[in-house]
């Protein structure tokens, strides 16, 4: 016997998430619904550590311009976003 998922887990609603460029931080509409928090760079490395949001913005101003993944989750799931900071 051979079986096979088919089923694709739906990533949670955490509403919208972005990069607020004016004050360099990370805006999660739902902050609330986060467990953890965790920010890497393009090389793998976690150059956050790992936390849980304390308020709707995470200040990101110590970290260098480039590209990140900001892997967050939940109790329904992970979601993860590619995101460039000025």
């Amino acid at each position: 016997d051979c079986q096979v998922a088919t089923s694709i887990s739906e990533e949670p609603d955490l509403g919208a998430i972005w990069i607020d460029p004016g004050n360099r931080s990370l805006v999660i509409e739902r902050h609330q619904l986060v467990q953890g928090m965790e920010v890497i760079d393009l090389q793998g490395r976690a150059v956050l550590p790992t936390q849980r949001p304390t308020g709707r913005t995470t200040d990101l101003s110590a970290l260098p311009s480039g590209v990140y993944l900001f892997r967050m989750w939940s109790e329904g799931g992970v979601v993860v976003r590619r995101m460039f900071l000025e």
